[in-house]
C-alpha cells in the first residue's frame, strides 16, 4: 500500500472535532483523509486552493500554506457532500 497510514482515533471526554463527528454520526464512519506533500512539492498550495474552490470549508490549519511554518495542517470540511474532512499536510514544513 506504500505510504498509507490508518489512524484510529476515539474521543475521550471534552469537546473536539472528533467528538462532534461521533455525536452527529452514531453509526460511525471515516472522519478524514489526509494527503501528504513533500516540502519540495510546488503543488501543495494549488491543492489547498483547489479544495477551497470546490466547496471545502476551510476549518483549521495553515502549516505549509504559502510557506507558513506553524499551526496545524489545513483541513477542509466536506461533510454535507462527501461525509468527511480532507486534510493536506506538508512534510518538512
Amino acid at each position: 500500500t506504500g505510504g498509507v497510514a490508518i489512524e484510529v482515533i476515539e474521543p475521550v471526554g471534552g469537546p473536539s472535532p472528533w467528538m462532534d463527528f461521533v455525536t452527529a454520526r452514531p453509526a460511525g464512519g471515516a472522519h478524514h483523509l489526509a494527503f501528504t506533500f513533500t516540502a519540495q512539492d510546488d503543488s501543495f498550495d494549488a491543492a489547498v486552493r483547489h479544495l477551497q474552490a470546490n466547496g471545502g470549508r476551510w476549518r483549521k490549519g495553515m502549516r505549509g500554506v504559502e510557506g507558513a511554518k506553524s499551526g496545524s495542517s489545513p483541513e477542509f470540511e466536506f461533510l454535507t457532500t462527501l461525509g468527511l474532512v480532507i486534510e493536506v499536510t506538508k512534510s518538512g514544513a
